[in-house]
């Protein structure tokens, strides 16, 4: 009769009242609803066990936002980790193209050098072998003025 009523309108009320629990399911167990649902039927709800609830409610809402917090947290983390490995690969990654442009103008400077090296190391031959050739035309002008001057004595 009208204790069962009571017993309804009360459960009502402090469901009425109660913030909603997203992931309530995860934290009530089916057989602990079957006991709540056999206490609610039987006898009317005592203020104290209405603050328990509500207590108890509002513990697993706690754990539930302290659990979601430390998620995010490690999540952020893992992110942040993440975005310092891509950072430094991105580094290394242009560290290594520097490196590698740096060989290139490294090695077309030795091949620079090298060239100018031949081509001066030419140049010297060329010197050397016209001054060669100079001294053969002044040593034969020598020898034919050394004889066109015994021709003149005979």
């Amino acid at each position: 009769g009208s204790d069962g009523d009571n017993a309804i309108d009360v459960v009502s009320s402090v469901a009425a009242r109660a913030p909603p629990l997203p992931e309530a399911a995860d934290y009530f167990v089916p057989a602990e609803a079957a006991r709540v649902n056999e206490v609610t039927e039987t006898q009317p709800l005592d203020l104290e066990a209405e603050a328990r609830t509500e207590e108890r409610q509002r513990r697993l809402q706690r754990e539930a936002r302290e659990e979601e917090d430390a998620l995010r947290a490690k999540v952020e983390e893992t992110d942040r980790v993440r975005a310092e490995i891509n950072e430094k690969i991105r580094l290394q990654a242009e560290t290594d193209e520097q490196a590698r442009l740096e060989a290139e103008v490294e090695e077309k400077d030795r091949l620079r050098a090298e060239t100018e090296e031949k081509q001066l190391q030419a140049q010297v031959e060329e010197a050397e072998r016209i001054a060669a050739e100079k001294e053969i035309v002044e040593k034969q002008a020598e020898a034919e003025v050394l004889r066109l001057q015994r021709e003149e004595e005979e």
